[in-house]
Parts: structure tokens; sequence; C-alpha cells
């Protein structure tokens, strides 16, 4: 019986096996870095395309600018403000080059390294189609903790309500969990604020806050009329719970705020919002400016508006929307956006703010020697 011939089958059978095993390895390993590379380069490209639709909403706000001297009329050329306005309210895909290069053609617009740079020299980039809705039917925003926002409504339609939605997915502080929890109260009739806002029940961590909302009518403000200023509309305190409490009637601001009980969801639904409440004025107005602030927590908020036959308005020009499509080689990124550029009014915030209390003591007189201070 020959041993030696036994061996070496043996070694033979070992060195194919391993390299077989190696091929594997290596095939393996190649498979891997190939699919990482792809992914990369498909990463590159989708934030190229990106980075082309957020070209096309910059250029969107220059036209915007223009739309807005030709409306304050520091633009005198009115067959160019005509034009431009048209462009805009047609809603095609070329509003950009129509309106700043007069291109009425529908074709995407190349992005350049430079204003100078020919069409050879231009990266593989474009956006294709942007549009601009200078009338959206809701307002969108984020707060956080204390932050307030004011937001101006103004339509031909006179404005009975209001009607505020918030806390979605993005405000969860724990993104694995789409359930929510409540605070307690006390009862209806009597509510009572909790100290540290936390769910009553501690299995849950995620809890809209109170929003605090209010309405300043510029038709009683600017009306001089002192009775008509203290009937005006003032403060609703929204306290999140799961009640069926979604319409309530925005007191005059004379009236003591307790705090309402507000329906909101159990549970969240993509792209939705936990907690909605139509708030009625007590008179119809044409203009008017809602302050929504978010206590004991931050959110992001939904606004729409409705008429006294219970149809959606616009909110005028307070926000504009943008429709970006951007291309990179043969990918598209889309953005749908909001934009908010500053007109000639500022929108106070507070005159005074403070987390405690305050104390207000007034004396007229013209004599120093009677002043006193009666606060601690």
């Amino acid at each position: 019986m020959n041993k030696q011939s036994e061996s070496g089958a043996v070694s033979l059978f070992v060195v194919i096996f391993a390299a077989m095993l190696l091929l594997i390895a290596t095939v393996s390993f190649t498979r891997i870095m190939l699919a990482d590379q792809r992914q990369a380069t498909l990463n590159d490209v989708s934030q190229s395309a990106y980075d082309a639709a957020q070209a096309g909403v910059e250029d969107a706000k220059r036209v915007i600018l223009v739309a807005q001297d030709c409306e304050s009329g520091r633009i005198a050329d009115a067959s160019r403000c005509q034009q431009i306005a048209n462009v805009i309210n047609a809603k095609r895909c070329n509003t950009v080059q129509a309106a700043l290069y007069g291109n009425t053609k529908l074709q995407e617009q190349m992005v350049r390294k430079n204003a100078s740079d020919s069409a050879a020299d231009a990266m593989d980039q474009a956006y294709t189609c942007v549009t601009i809705n200078k009338a959206p039917m809701d307002y969108l925003g984020s707060l956080n903790k204390d932050q307030t926002a004011v937001v101006p409504i103004s339509s031909s339609s006179p404005i009975t309500s209001v009607e505020v939605r918030w806390y979605n997915a993005a405000d969860r502080t724990n993104d694995a969990d789409m359930t929510l929890g409540y605070p307690s109260y006390g009862s209806p009739a009597n509510i009572t604020l909790p100290r540290v806002w936390r769910a009553s029940n501690p299995i849950y961590t995620n809890v809209p806050p109170m929003m605090r909302f209010q309405v300043a009518s510029s038709d009683a403000a600017l009306s001089g009329n002192q009775d008509q200023m203290r009937n005006a509309p003032g403060a609703a305190f929204l306290f999140p719970t799961t009640s069926n409490f979604s319409e309530t009637t925005l007191s005059s601001r004379v009236t003591p705020s307790a705090p309402v009980l507000t329906k909101c969801s159990i549970q969240l639904a993509p792209g939705g919002y936990a907690c909605s409440m139509k708030v009625n004025l007590p008179a119809p107005t044409s203009s008017t400016y809602v302050a929504l602030t978010p206590l004991y927590g931050r959110t992001n908020f939904q606004l729409y508006a409705y008429n006294a036959a219970g149809q959606q308005i616009s909110f005028g020009s307070a926000q504009i929307e943008v429709d970006s499509t951007g291309r990179a080689n043969n990918l598209f990124r889309r953005i749908l956006t909001r934009v908010e550029i500053g007109g000639d009014v500022s929108y106070p915030n507070a005159a005074l703010s403070v987390d405690n209390n305050v104390c207000k003591d007034f004396i007229v007189t013209k004599n120093p020697s009677t002043f006193t201070q009666n606060c601690p």
C-alpha cells in the first residue's frame, strides 16, 4: 500500500478547498465593495439633484422679490410687472426662465459654477421644473418651546374661524414610538396645569405641548375704539387630551382665559398631526394676526382659515409655496417648501417676557416725592 500517494491526495484536496474558500471570500468582498461604491455614487448623484432643486428654490426667491417690488411700486415698468404676474399665475415649469430671462420655452435650466460659463462648461445638473404658489390654502411652521410665531391673515372673504393643528412625527422625543401620552389635568370644570409636562402614565414618552392661541384683529386695532379693542378676540390655551372637544369660540381679551381641552389622537399617523382645534372668532374680520406659542415643548404646526360658509380661504402672501425639481445625470429630486420673505412690516414678538410673575405699578404725578414702590 502506497501511503505517500494517499498523503499527497489529502494535501491536494486541502489546497483545492482552501483555494475555493479564498475565491469565495474574494468574490464576496469584491461584491460588497462594488455595492458600497454603487451606493456612494447614487448618494452623491442624489445629493447633486437635491442641490439643483435648491438652486431652483433660490432663483424662485428672486422672482418673488421682483414681484414684491412690482406690488410695492418700486418697479415702475407696468408691462414687465404684468408679464411676471402672468408667469407666476400660469404655474408652468418654466416660471424662473420666463420671469428672469424672458425664455418662454419649456426647458431645464442648467446649473453653472459661474454665470459666464458656457453650456459646455456646465455641470450635468439642472432644475427641470419650478412653480410658485403665492396663495397656499394653509400655513406651515415649526416652533421651539415658548417661541412665538405671528402669522398675518388677509383675505377678501371675511375670516370667521382659524384651525390649528400641531405635533407631528418629527416632534417625538422617542422616534421608535408613534403612540402618545397626555398629562393629567384634574377635572374639565377646574383644569390644573402640571408643573412638569409628562404623561400621567410613565410608559408614554411622546407628549404634545399645550398651545397658546392668540388673535389680534387689525380691524379693531386700527379703529381707535377702546371698547372695540377690549372686546376684540383674546387668547386661548389649548390643553391636549383624548377628549372630543375640537371646536371652541375665542373670548374677548377682558375675559379670563382658562385652559381649553383639545381633541388629540393617541396614535400618530404618518404625515398627520396629533392635535386639532377650530377656533371661532367673535366677529368676522378681513385681516387679522394669529400668534402661536407652544408651552412645555416644541412642535410643528399647520393653520387653516375659514369663511362663514365653512370654506377654506388662502392666507394671502403670508407664506409662498415653491415646488422645485432638480436633476443630476438621470436622477431627479423634488422639493416642496415654503418661503417667507420679509416685507415692510415687522411683527412684534413681545414687549415683556418673563417665566414667573410680574408686578406692574403705575403712578402718575407731578411731584417726585409722592412716588412709591409697591412691588416686592
